[in-house]
């Protein structure tokens, strides 16, 4: 099967686009991948220096003139590459500036799939919802507003890990040193994760992650190591270093995060503010808090009991390497893809390539 996989940051080998083309390539597609972000007015150079916050502040997008002219562009590259590539699918991972018009010629050639792990009404116009054969979320509490503005087809798909990239590190003399914790979070700062952390904080707690230099608590502030992002290979070791470590994602309760995979495979003792879809995916793998008063009490108990911990960090990777791969949702979406060119068999002929 050939994939056309719009996406962003392709490249990058820690972002999901990229795993999820590696996993279907492995899966046995042929793979083109398109970079929906990429901007007709790009400065190679600046793009790579330049830190993404710093570039997003000032980015000439920011002139409606450029931003329009740029997502025109971007819609006119899409279709090139369709005629191009002549695609027997379409997976868009947040395609946001593609427009109906370019969906639609891309449809005669080819099944049209969205997999979106953000809320679709913050990234995606009305307009477009029903140009995608199918839609696939990490939340089911998407699916009625997708429905509303008719999507055909909604599923559910769970983001995944990658084992190559999420395992376990075996750390140095020094590293051990330099990362230990008893309770490690890694992640932005939100005024929410503030008043959860908090309750935590004399327990030693480390926290590593950007904006939390902008944190109000004292005794919190002192379990801040770093207010920068960490590189994956970094949050490995403080992963490795930490007796628990823990998740809190704050919107609603059902879908979960990539952190969650990531810190599973990574064979760490997870603990989770509380979200249906881990216990309904992940029984047993992990524990979960509604408070902070139960963040605090969850934590005490996993910090006396370190053959809980252990089993619950051997079973989470076990559990999330058996089923909850890129290359698992790889199969399942080759697999809807199939099914939806076999529901419609008979298409255009193929969209006239160059000249």
């Amino acid at each position: 099967m050939r994939v056309l996989l719009v996406g962003c940051h392709f490249g990058r080998v820690e972002e999901t686009d990229a795993l999820l083309e590696r996993a279907l390539i492995e899966s046995g597609c042929e793979v083109k991948t398109f970079d929906y972000l990429a901007s007709a007015v790009r400065v190679p150079l600046v793009h790579s220096l330049v830190p993404a916050r710093i570039r997003s502040l000032l980015s000439p997008r920011r002139i409606a003139a450029v931003a329009q002219h740029d997502a025109q562009a971007s819609n006119v590259r899409f279709v090139e590459a369709v005629r191009h590539f002549q695609p027997d699918a379409v997976l868009a991972l947040r395609a946001e500036r593609l427009d109906a018009a370019a969906l639609a010629v891309a449809r005669k050639q080819a099944v049209l799939l969205n997999w979106t792990s953000d809320e679709p009404w913050r990234f995606n116009p009305s307009e477009t919802v029903e140009c995608f054969d199918l839609w696939a979320v990490t939340d089911r509490t998407w699916e009625t507003w997708l429905a509303e503005r008719g999507a055909s087809r909604v599923e559910y798909l769970a983001l995944a890990c990658d084992p190559k990239l999420h395992a376990p590190v075996e750390l140095s003399a020094d590293e051990k040193t330099k990362w230990r914790s008893e309770i490690c979070f890694v992640g932005s700062y939100l005024p929410l994760r503030e008043n959860y952390l908090k309750s935590v904080a004399d327990l030693g707690l480390a926290v590593w992650g950007p904006g939390w230099d902008q944190v109000q608590d004292a005794a919190l502030r002192r379990c801040v190591r770093s207010s920068r992002p960490l590189a994956r290979k970094d949050w490995l070791k403080a992963y490795a270093a930490a007796k628990v470590v823990v998740n809190i994602q704050g919107q609603g309760v059902e879908g979960l995060s990539l952190r969650i995979w990531e810190a599973l495979a990574a064979q760490t003792c997870l603990v989770t503010d509380y979200r249906i879809d881990f216990e309904r995916l992940l029984p047993g793998q992990g524990a979960s808090f509604r408070s902070a008063a139960e963040l605090k009490s969850v934590c005490q108990a996993l910090l006396a009991d370190e053959p809980r911990r252990l089993k619950l960090a051997r079973a989470g990777r076990e559990a999330v390497l058996n089923g909850h791969t890129f290359l698992h949702r790889a199969k399942t979406l080759v697999a809807w893809m199939e099914a939806i060119r076999r529901e419609r068999p008979t298409r255009e002929k193929p969209l006239d390539g160059p000249g």
